[in-house]
């Protein structure tokens, strides 16, 4: 079979492709160098390269608080971020307490009326 990650997007996937595609584990590093030369040398696929990219360590540790937060907002509050959120990325940046920032939400007042408390 070939390789799942050239499949071309829109095909229909048979089961034994999909369990193929979702099946592939790689490890890989932050390394754009490597990416943009796998690319050219047609030894990586465009989907290799931004899997790579999503599960870098790099993005996960720059971005992992903002989503954390936004999730926060979302789930809790039911809306858009205000502009606490900033102070909230900064809150977890520099002591990492996520039970003080879930506490925030869940004894607010905005969360609380949500259930007529």
């Amino acid at each position: 079979m070939n390789n799942p990650a050239n499949i071309v997007f829109g095909t229909p996937l048979s089961s034994t492709q999909l369990n193929a595609t979702a099946s592939v584990q790689r490890t890989f590093t932050y390394n754009p160098g490597t990416w943009i030369t796998g690319l050219t040398n047609g030894t990586m696929t465009r989907g290799q390269v931004l899997r790579a990219l999503i599960e870098s360590s790099k993005l996960y540790q720059k971005f992992y608080n903002e989503a954390f937060v936004i999730l926060q907002y979302f789930g809790y509050l039911r809306r858009d971020a205000d502009s606490l959120y900033l102070q909230w990325i900064q809150t977890l940046n520099q002591k990492g307490d996520y039970r003080t920032m879930i506490n925030g939400f869940l004894n607010s007042t905005e969360y609380r009326r949500r259930f007529g408390q």
